[in-house]
């Protein structure tokens, strides 16, 4: 199984345990194997940083810190830039709205 695979397995269950890590931490994790990623396995990696960085952001909405929430889908877009993915994008540029 690819690494972003086993990512993406792992995200769904970080969700189901109702998101047991501070966001800033397992998003460093995500972002350090981002940088010396390549190719699909990078692409994969980016999808699942956006994804917990756009988790992470709901669950301060829902906690009532808009502020917050801002913020972790500031990094959502961020990292849908980066992907150069127009679907990620688009997701992200929702988020915001």
């Amino acid at each position: 199984m690819a690494p972003a695979q086993r990512c993406c397995g792992w995200l769904a269950d970080v969700r189901r345990c109702g998101a047991w890590a501070r966001g800033a931490v397992l998003y460093a994790v995500i972002d350090r194997h981002v940088r010396v990623a390549h190719g699909e396995t990078r692409r994969g990696l980016l999808r699942v940083g956006a994804a917990y960085a756009a988790l992470v952001g709901w669950l301060y909405q829902d906690a009532g810190d808009l502020g917050a929430a801002s913020f972790w889908w500031g990094i959502t877009q961020e990292i849908a830039m980066r992907s150069r993915d127009v679907n990620l994008v688009g997701y992200s540029l929702v988020n915001l709205a």
